[in-house]
């Protein structure tokens, strides 16, 4: 027999509506909407904890790029400053994660889609994933931290569009600064990592010096 749960209207039309929402709530985790994760809306309640779990995904590289030569070519647009801010955190597409940094210029040394002192937004792959409850970093990829300054190769995320850029390459088009030295991220393969040109050419050495070189390339 089954049983029957007795219920004013108002409160079947709650129960509805309850169940509605968790509904599409669910539809919209598991479709990969687009939706902003941080500002406001529905998906708030998943907003990443203060100090979340961060686990590292396994990333594949098209094109690699040997020397800076190479990176100019598909970098428009080349700058040296700071990480400012973390505008937003969304997922797109089959549901990857996406985070928005957003760097300020102190130095433009190529291109003239930034000024000197303007900020500039950096899409990058990777970030809290409601799914998992956790930070997906990509390999060679750590998402960029505020107060973290960088040399950055970048071309749009849209060819028309240059209001969002990318790192070239990946890691390729991506030098932290330090002390006014540069460093890149390395492979941990041994054999990959003896074929990391870049690295081994300009890790450790002068942030002026790399500046000097992209400025003095045509």
């Amino acid at each position: 027999m089954r049983s029957r749960i007795a219920a004013s209207g108002s409160s079947r039309i709650r129960v509805i509506a309850a169940l509605l929402g968790a509904l599409v709530i669910a539809s919209v985790l598991w479709t990969g909407s687009s939706l902003r994760l941080f500002e406001g809306n529905t998906l708030n309640l998943f907003q990443s904890p203060a100090e979340p779990e961060r686990i590292v995904a396994e990333a594949t590289y098209g094109k690699r790029y040997d020397s800076v030569s190479e990176l100019l070519e598909d970098s428009p647009l080349v700058v040296r400053g700071r990480i400012v801010r973390i505008s937003d955190n969304y997922l797109e597409g089959d549901g990857v994660a996406f985070t928005n940094a957003v760097l300020r210029a102190d130095v433009v040394l190529r291109g003239n889609y930034a000024a000197e002192g303007g900020d500039i937004l950096v899409r990058q792959v990777g970030g809290f994933e409601p799914r998992i409850g956790k930070v997906v970093e990509m390999e060679l990829q750590p998402l960029m931290r505020v107060g973290d300054e960088y040399l950055l190769f970048l071309h749009p995320v849209r060819r028309n569009e240059l209001d969002r850029w990318v790192v070239t390459g990946g890691f390729s088009g991506r030098f932290k600064v330090e002390n006014g030295k540069v460093y890149r991220p390395t492979p941990e393969d041994p054999l990959a990592r003896a074929r990391e040109t870049l690295s081994r050419d300009w890790n450790g050495k002068s942030v002026a010096a790399i500046e000097s070189a992209i400025r003095s390339i045509p």
